[in-house]
């Protein structure tokens, strides 16, 4: 998990991609990066560590231009060297990407843009995106368009941003299976795999849907479909409590999350108790009922499995969603599955989900806002 911010407007740009980084540190703090374009020249600085480290070394928060992307990462393919970091050229230096996800052909895509002269500087699954775009930019397509005939080759899911000095003046966003939204600020326009990154930024939101394209400049977006039409989208007002999107003193996330159990509690108890009650009911009267979950998400559902046994007197399985595939067969109309993931983005709770529905069961779960699109 990774995350992607981009600025385009009439502001100096690094300076608030750099607070939106901020936001959303916590999806990846192994190395982070941000590039620009200024004066028809793209600029990129990235390194590994943690943000603040970077902005030390290098000041990205300095780099030139009305127009920025950056990424923060959490490592997959390939080490975590400043090579690895995002964001990712082309062969000529004029394209940048920031990627959010896992491009699961990429080593079959690779291979065929070497043989056709490409040299690649990373380990990364996202390198050959860049790469992509550079060859369809070469027969003349505009950065949108070419980014539109991109998207179909990647397999695997994905959010990611491009900016090219060849075609300067855009930011151009597209997503599959990772979530992506447009924020619309006083100033200018920004898109993010967060609505975190927004945070005192962007007072509307335009969630993008799977496969869509958002094209950003300084004066407006356009949002098109995978076939290039051009959509009519809604905004809806941001309304998210944006103190949690920071440390607020604590030195680590986790430890400011543990410290912060008794408010979460009782936040979780003042919930609409219509839809809490139907909730509740739902569960009780269900054949059977499995929580799916990863990591530490898994432990808070064997914690709640004892509380559904104590309290609601109701036995319910808890499955890592990594497996939970193998009891498909099991689930039907008569299941309730909650899905639990603290990002909304785990690819295994995900994929169960949208198994477990096809099944019938019902899904019970609270998830970001910027995945209500997906």
């Amino acid at each position: 998990m990774c995350g992607i911010i981009g600025y385009c407007g009439k502001q100096t740009a690094a300076p608030l991609v750099f607070e939106g980084l901020k936001r959303v540190e916590y999806r990846g703090y192994d190395s982070a990066g941000m590039a620009t374009i200024s004066d028809g020249q793209l600029f990129i600085t990235k390194d590994i560590g943690k943000l603040d480290e970077i902005e030390g070394k290098h000041t990205l928060s300095s780099l030139p231009g009305n127009i920025a992307i950056g990424h923060t990462r959490w490592a997959t393919h390939g080490g975590v060297t400043q090579a690895n970091a995002h964001p990712h050229c082309d062969s000529t230096g004029t394209i940048a990407v920031v990627h959010n996800g896992i491009i699961e052909n990429y080593q079959e895509l690779r291979q065929r843009l070497t043989n056709d002269g490409h040299r690649f500087a990373s380990e990364t699954d996202t390198e050959v995106i860049p790469h992509l775009i550079e060859d369809e930019i070469k027969k003349g397509c505009s950065l949108e368009t070419a980014v539109l005939a991109v998207a179909p080759k990647l397999e695997g899911s994905y959010s990611f941003l491009a900016i090219s000095s060849r075609d300067s003046g855009k930011i151009v966003g597209t997503r599959k299976d990772n979530p992506l939204a447009v924020g619309i600020g006083e100033h200018g326009y920004f898109v993010a795999s967060d609505a975190m990154a927004f945070s005192g930024l962007a007072n509307q939101l335009v969630p993008l849907a799977d496969t869509e394209i958002a094209v950003l400049k300084a004066n407006g977006i356009e949002v098109f479909d995978a076939s290039g039409n051009k959509l009519k989208k809604e905004t809806r007002q941001i309304d998210l409590q944006w103190c949690d999107s920071d440390k607020q003193g604590y030195q680590f996330f986790m430890l400011k999350e543990i410290m912060e159990q008794p408010q979460t509690i009782e936040a979780a108890t003042n919930q609409d108790k219509e839809s809490f009650t139907k909730v509740a009911m739902d569960i009780l009267r269900a054949g059977q009922v499995i929580v799916t979950a990863c990591g530490t998400s898994r432990y808070a559902a064997l914690v709640g499995r004892y509380l559904f046994s104590k309290v609601g007197r109701k036995f319910c399985d808890v499955v890592m969603a990594s497996e939970f595939h193998y009891f498909a067969d099991s689930v039907d109309r008569n299941t309730v599955v909650l899905a639990v993931s603290q990002s909304g983005e785990t690819a295994d709770v995900i994929e169960g989900v949208k198994r477990a529905r096809e099944a019938g069961a019902q899904i019970v779960s609270r998830l970001p806002s910027l995945l209500s699109a997906s």
